[in-house]
């Protein structure tokens, strides 16, 4: 019987115990077989620890190409991403390079995040200190691009800082707040125009 194939960390292993299983091969290689099962679970890890010729050790694990795609959701947290559950391995580093999470909270951040799951033009609104209140967001998006409003609300307040409240509402027409702001801006506009005196 041949001996088993091992990885690095498990055949520099056996050849320290070697001197303690001279007969190994004579019954079928048994200390062989279990080290290189004991230590498979190293492999992996250790070939992120080693230099090679794309860098020194570790260095794979920061970078967003070479990483592997089970490290992905750590390397984001270093940009203040969290990856939502679901996506490709293109769609995760995509993610992280967007990095979200320096902007989160922001308008445009929270338009990105949720335009992920919608259709169309993509179109989200995004309302601010709705009702007065700092603290209140309202973000629409039209009932035509929004195929699955549970995963756009989702997309949502992963964008969204602590402490914000969010409502999301899916509808093709304009919400009060909005005509109210209209209203509001369109009056500011024509207050702050000059009349020429009439004689």
């Amino acid at each position: 019987m041949p001996v088993p194939s091992m990885g690095a960390v498990a055949a520099e292993i056996y050849q320290q115990l070697r001197p303690l299983a001279r007969d190994d091969e004579a019954y079928g290689w048994p200390l062989a077989h279990y080290v290189a099962a004991k230590y498979k679970p190293l492999e992996e890890v250790a070939s992120w620890v080693r230099d090679s010729d794309d860098g020194p050790g570790y260095s794979v694990l920061l970078d967003i190409d070479r990483c592997p795609a089970v490290a992905l959701p750590w390397l984001a947290q270093f940009k203040g991403v969290v990856i939502p559950a679901g996506l490709a391995e293109a769609e995760q580093r995509a993610w992280i390079r967007s990095a979200e999470g320096q902007h989160r909270g922001s308008v445009d951040a929270l338009k990105r995040a949720g335009a992920r799951h919608l259709t169309g033009t993509k179109s989200v609104r995004v309302l601010e200190r709705v009702g007065g209140n700092a603290y209140n967001l309202t973000a629409v998006t039209r009932t035509s691009e929004t195929p699955d409003p549970i995963a756009t609300k989702a997309d949502l307040m992963s964008a969204k800082r602590i402490g914000i409240v969010l409502t999301h509402v899916v509808t093709d027409e304009a919400i009060v707040d909005e005509a109210t702001r209209t209203f509001n801006a369109i009056t500011a506009a024509i207050d702050s125009m000059t009349l020429p005196n009439v004689t």
